[in-house]
């Protein structure tokens, strides 16, 4: 919010109003892109099977047993 709407009666000439009103949509902008980087960072963290696996070996190790039990029994049966 700006300084003039807190304050009603003093009289702000219309530079100090765009000036006032620069400064909030520079700080917005600044915000919008910390926020997306953010969301970058996360996306890509949660995207990456790299970092799943190092976050999950036991159930990746889990996947590798189960998967070498279904092969190894479909080779024992042909």
């Amino acid at each position: 919010m700006t300084d003039a709407a807190l304050v009603p009666f003093r009289q702000v000439s219309e530079l100090e109003q765009v000036a006032a009103l620069e400064a909030e949509i520079a700080y917005g902008k600044a915000r919008v892109a910390s926020s997306l980087g953010e969301l970058q960072t996360r996306l890509q963290r949660a995207m990456s099977w790299r970092d799943w696996v190092g976050d999950h070996p036991v159930a990746w190790i889990c996947a590798g047993v189960c998967l070498g039990l279904i092969v190894g029994r479909g080779a024992r049966r042909s």
